[in-house]
This record gives structure tokens, sequence and C-alpha cells, in this order.
């Protein structure tokens, strides 16, 4: 997807009513100001991802219709706020995220460009460190499970080296869809993932 596609899918999303139960409100979910600025906020960040985008428009569209305010008018009790109700009942990672998108936004909204700084309004926000989980080897699917089971299942080439990548690298399934050639380090009986 060019640039443009992605532009105008998010440019739908962030105009669009608000549709509660199948029904049409007469009401958007942001102002036409509020509007501008996310889509000049995507205009910057055309090299994610459009999932990437989406999650994160769809963030800032959320705080924009909860909070009612041009972004710059927003307080940190305005945005304390808008997380705790949207906290509630949340894993860590996904609070860390919401945060971590928030705090990014604004920092792109004033104009930050020195690394670790962040806008009064949301340098309070701080993340959680997260344990890492131990994982028991017996609970990892074998070589063996992963030719009987899981590539016999499979439609495609693709779909197998995909399932075989994620295997062998570890790798999430959003890091190993990123994934580009130019990625790769090709030997001829192996290759390598560079980080």
């Amino acid at each position: 997807m060019d640039n443009k596609e992605k532009y105008d899918k998010i440019k739908d999303l962030v105009f669009k009513n608000r549709i509660i139960n199948n029904v049409v409100m007469n009401d958007k979910w942001v102002t036409k100001e509020q509007g501008n600025t996310i889509m000049r906020y995507v205009k910057d960040n055309l090299h994610m991802s459009i999932t990437s985008l989406y999650v994160k428009v769809g963030l800032i569209k959320r705080m924009a219709y909860d909070v009612k305010k041009p972004f710059k008018k927003m307080t940190k009790t305005d945005i304390k706020k808008f997380l705790e109700i949207h906290s509630s009942n949340k894993k860590p990672n996904y609070i860390n995220v919401m945060k971590m998108n928030i705090k990014l936004f604004f920092k792109w909204l004033y104009k930050i460009e020195e690394r670790d700084k962040y806008p009064k309004v949301v340098d309070w926000m701080k993340l959680h460190t997260l344990e890492c989980q131990e994982i028991n080897a017996k609970e990892l699917i074998t070589f063996e499970e992963l030719q009987k089971i899981l590539i016999p299942a499979c439609r495609s080439f693709m779909e197998k080296f995909l399932i075989s990548l994620m295997r062998e690298t570890g790798g999430r399934i959003s890091e190993i869809v990123r994934i580009n050639v130019s990625d790769l380090t090709i030997e001829s009986d192996r290759a390598y993932v560079n980080s």
C-alpha cells in the first residue's frame, strides 16, 4: 500500500460519523480542527504500517471525542481522566502502549525533538517495566510437531515460511510480517534476520 492509499484510509477513519449499534450518529468523533491535527500527524508518520497508524489514530480520536477540547488545550487532568476510564481491566502492556502513543503524539504536537523529552501535559506519565516470563522448553512446539501438524495445515508456501520463521526466531507475528528482504542475510545453507 502506498502512502496516498494509507493517508486516504486513515482520513476516512478520522472524519467518519460515529456508529453505535449499527446506527449512524449525527456527531463526528472529532472536530474539524482536531481531525486536521490528526491528519498532519498521520502525514508526518506515513513511514509506519497502516496497522500502527490505525492503533495510534484510533486512540487519539477517542481521546479527542472524550476530552472535547483542542489538543493544545488538554491538561494533565484531562489525560489522567481519559487514561483512568480506558485503562480499567486492561493488561499492563496495553496501558504502556496507550501511554507511549499519547506521549509520542503530544511530543509531535509540541514539536519536541530532544530524545526522552516530552511536553508537561504528558511528561508525568511513566511506563511500567514489564517482567519477561520464563518459557519452559517443554511448552514450545517441537520441530517434529511443526512438520507433522502446522506445516500440513498451511495452504501456501508463504504460510509455511511464516510459521517456520516464527518457530525458528521466536518472533511475534507483527515482527515477522514487517521483515523485508533487505533485513535478511542469506548464506548457502541458512539465513539470518539482521536486528
